[in-house]
């Protein structure tokens, strides 16, 4: 009896130090975020109006004819999500999801965000990385890691909440796996409805050190088709050029 108690009582010491291990572990916060959340009110404020800025002059740069280029830096974004999105956009994040942040690097962009559900809170990042695919303006995302605090969460759990973002922004993802089996959300960036009469290109998304760079180009319709139908001229000669050319060698 001493003895069965005795291992009783060693496993509820042990369970107990478990779950205590567990709960600082999901209180922990990634360097990131803690210096994210110490940047000043007003640096928030014109950092995310620079976003906004330079959104307005991509869009007025896709309507015109020839290559362009966006540069969208680490704080602008930051500032975006701390005073643009809760002022402008509070729908877009579930109400447990406070606080977003990012962290752009050379390979991958790393989203914290504060959850708060109940008695429990910790701090929610993911890890993704991001690519272009063939095809028109399709991009995929990796989704890399997601771990709350210092604790690894399945990253099938995380598919959830970027459906249900993805719903209010009215995207639609296809999800695919990765050779290593991880989440690829797969999905057409959406373009303003005012660029019906061009043919806008996303060339490729390049991830550098606390910034992203998108580029692109454009081409009016009308010129896209005349383009596309001398195109299809020149090939047609071409191929009666070759038959011609080989009818009169068998002569």
């Amino acid at each position: 009896m001493r003895a069965a108690g005795a291992v009783l009582l060693a496993c509820l010491i042990g369970m107990a130090a478990f779950f205590i291990w567990a709960w600082r572990a999901s209180r922990r916060v990634p360097d990131f975020y803690v210096a994210a959340l110490m940047a000043p009110r007003e640096e928030l404020a014109r950092s995310g109006q620079e976003l906004v800025q330079e959104l307005q002059q991509l869009q007025s740069d896709v309507h015109r004819e020839g290559t362009w280029q966006a540069v969208f830096t680490e704080k602008e974004i930051n500032g975006w999500l701390a005073v643009e999105l809760p002022a402008h956009h509070p729908d877009l994040l579930p109400p447990q999801l406070k606080d977003p942040r990012v962290e752009i690097g050379a390979e991958q962009v790393r989203l914290a965000v504060r959850y708060e559900s109940g008695k429990f809170r910790s701090v929610l990042y993911v890890s993704v990385a991001v690519a272009m695919r063939d095809g028109d303006n399709v991009v995929a995302v990796t989704l890399l890691e997601a771990r709350a605090g210092a604790l690894p969460v399945p990253l099938r759990s995380v598919t959830r909440h970027i459906d249900g973002a993805a719903e209010r922004l009215k995207i639609e993802i296809q999800w695919e796996e990765d050779d290593e089996g991880r989440p690829v959300a797969v999905f057409t960036i959406p373009l303003p409805a005012s660029t019906q009469r061009f043919d806008v290109r996303i060339d490729k998304i390049v991830l550098q050190s606390e910034q992203v760079i998108v580029y692109g180009r454009t081409r009016r319709v009308d010129s896209f088709l005349d383009w596309l139908k001398e195109s299809r001229q020149s090939d047609a000669s071409t191929e009666e050029d070759v038959s011609a050319g080989d009818h009169d060698s068998t002569r």
